[in-house]
């Protein structure tokens, strides 16, 4: 995982959330915006934690996110393994079944999920 700052004034993330990195911050996913990275906090997850490391003040700024590997995902609603998981898009940084090539992708469901 890699360590990221939140956008200024942005609000901590729930670990598992789907973020946008933009111009080097974490952002809510609200709205899809050019040139950003979908990326999931990984705060209690991330194993293998990237250059720079912060210190612990710093580390109150922002959150360990990976976007590689098998990390998880909070999902609204049924979703089925092998499935895409996309941000909901209205700034909770829940995840939702996707379609690949008409939504921002993360990744792949691994297991599913009823309700």
């Amino acid at each position: 995982g890699y360590f990221f700052r939140r956008a200024e004034g942005g609000a901590a993330f729930e670990n598992g959330a789907i973020v946008m990195l933009v111009d080097g911050k974490l952002q809510p996913d609200a709205e899809a915006t050019d040139g950003a990275m979908y990326m999931v906090v990984s705060d209690k997850n991330v194993k293998w934690k990237g250059e720079p490391i912060p210190s612990p003040e710093e580390e109150q700024l922002g959150h360990w996110c990976c976007f590689l590997g098998q990390v998880p995902v909070v999902v609204d609603g049924p979703i089925k393994s092998g499935e895409y998981v996309g941000p909901k898009g209205d700034g909770s940084g829940i995840g939702r079944v996707a379609r690949l090539g008409d939504a921002p992708v993360v990744g792949i469901a691994l297991a599913s999920k009823e309700g």
